[in-house]
């Protein structure tokens, strides 16, 4: 009998495609990192000049973090439009919704 291990799929599953340089997987956690780090969400020059890297060079990071699903671009949030933060971090000093749109919510169920 061979000694086989049995593959479940999780951690020995193969990606497509070659794998991601090194420098460009260290550019990305900087990225991130200076993102996390900061109190406020951050534009793309902003971030370019946080974490030291060209702006150019933060886009693309900003795409792969994104599709990482590891931040988002706030859109159409008053004073934070094209500024990215982090997933699952709460918002500094974010806009409360206006008394309307809180009127015209249904209530929950009772139950």
């Amino acid at each position: 009998m061979s000694d086989e291990t049995e593959n479940t799929g999780t951690d020995t599953e193969q990606k497509r495609g070659r794998g991601r340089p090194n420098d460009t997987v260290d550019r990305d956690d900087k990225v991130f990192a200076a993102l996390d780090a900061s109190a406020e969400p951050l534009t793309r020059e902003q971030l370019a000049v946080a974490a030291g890297v060209e702006s150019a060079q933060a886009y693309l990071s900003l795409y792969r973090l994104k599709r990482d699903n590891k931040v988002y671009r706030m859109t159409g949030v008053k004073g934070f439009s094209n500024k990215y933060w982090p997933v699952g971090k709460d918002v500094p000093n974010a806009p409360e919704a206006p008394a309307e749109a809180a009127e015209a919510a249904p209530a929950p169920p009772e139950g």
